[in-house]
Order: C-alpha cells, then structure tokens, then sequence
C-alpha cells in the first residue's frame, strides 16, 4: 500500500500537478496511514517567506485547511540546519507546527522541503505524547517530505522559465513576448465585443545619450526607475 502510494504521489508530480494537490493528497494519506493526530505542511512565501500558507488535514475533519500567517524571520532558516527532521515539545508554542495543536497534537516532527538551494517550506506531523513512531513510519515521512521537496522544485523551475521567457530581467516587466500575447487576445476580445481597442505607447527621449554620456549602469538604473514609476501609475494588474 505505502508503495502504491508513492507511486501515485510521483505519477501525480510528473503529470504537473499543483503543489496544492500533492500536498492535499499526501497530507490526507500521511494523517490516516500514521498515528498521528494531524498532518501539515507550510510553504514559504515566494516574494517573503514569513508571509507563508499551512495547509493542515486531520482525520477526523477529514477537509484540508489552508491558513495564511506570518511566520519570524528566521524560521525557514532554522529549519535548514535540521535535514533529518526535528523534533518539537510544544507545538502550540511554535509558529510551524502551532496550526497542528488545534487539533490536539501534542508533540511535532518538522522536516524541511528543500526547493532550489533554500528551505522553501516543511513537513509536520503532529502526533499525541505518548506516541512514537518506528524507523519504517519515520521512513515513511522522509520519503514523504522529499517528493514534496520534489514538486516544490519542479514548480520553482517552471515559474523560473515562464519569468525568463515573458518578464525583462533588468525592470521585472513583462517583455516583448507577453505583449504581443496579451495584444492578441485583447484585439480577439475586442472583435467578439464589437469594441476599439487603445494601444499607447510611451518612450523615453534621447536614451541613448544617457548611455553614451553616462555608462550603461546609469542607464540601467534609468530604466529601473522609469518602470518603478510606470507600476506605480498602472498598478499591478493591468
């Protein structure tokens, strides 16, 4: 059964599912396969890690929770030095494992997710006192821990090439690319709506005069800063 189950989990990562629906079909298998009274896992949030998402599963509520809290600074980075797991005595005093605590656990088992070089979030099992689980159980979790580690990585790697391919590198706008995409499905919706569209463009005078009179790292600070001010005017969703 544990074999199937990995099985499965790793079927599931390379058909490129979301880390949601690993995480929702690990945590429902680890909180019914283990004597454990809950199941979480806490990822890190991408542009600051504290602000991070629990997701917690309980067998007896049998739906996953998904929390949004700020964590210490440090947290994610306290966890780097614990690659075997850790274990916590008080999980209602810890800010990663005190979502599980609601649901009466008592002590917790923490483990990194590692993603890209960092800890991009963790694994915790949060079980009674009296409760201790054998070398087979605690395989069991690392392997757990790891193809999650595995889907973190692999969607790490894709919004990396989707930011590559449609978002300039110097300012962190979308680039040329995603232009004529977005230009392309606005003039679609246009002609179903029977609407105009307006395209404005906006340049920057003489440019190039600032990089020949003042170097090509001004210039790139001009741009940084132009885009900056463009962001502010627009937002971020249009």
């Amino acid at each position: 059964d544990t074999l199937r189950l990995l099985a499965l989990i790793d079927r599931l990562i390379l058909s490129g599912a979301s880390v949601e629906q690993v995480v929702d079909r690990i945590l429902r298998h680890a909180a019914t396969i283990l004597p454990c009274q809950a199941a979480g896992v806490v990822l890190a949030g991408r542009e600051s890690p504290e602000a991070a998402i629990f997701h917690v599963f309980a067998a007896s509520d049998d739906v996953v929770e998904v929390i949004r809290a700020t964590l210490p600074a440090d947290s994610f980075e306290i966890l780097a030095s614990h690659r075997e797991g850790k274990s916590i005595s008080d999980p209602g005093g810890d800010a990663i494992s005190a979502p599980l605590a609601r649901h009466g656990a008592e002590r917790a088992l923490v483990y990194p997710l590692r993603a890209r070089e960092r800890v991009a979030g963790a694994l915790v099992i949060g079980l009674a006192i009296d409760v201790t689980l054998d070398d087979s159980q605690l395989h069991l979790v690392r392997d757990f821990a790891s193809r999650l580690a595995v889907a973190l990585e692999s969607v790490e790697r894709e919004a990396e090439l989707v930011r590559r391919a449609y978002f300039d590198e110097l300012t962190k706008l979308p680039n040329r690319q995603l232009l004529l995409d977005r230009l392309e499905q606005a003039l679609i919706q246009a002609r179903h709506a029977s609407e105009r569209l307006l395209v404005l463009f906006i340049d920057l005078d003489r440019f190039k005069t600032v990089n020949d009179s003042f170097g090509h790292t001004a210039g790139d600070h001009l741009l940084r800063d132009a885009a900056a001010r463009l962001r502010a005017c627009v937002g971020e969703s249009v």
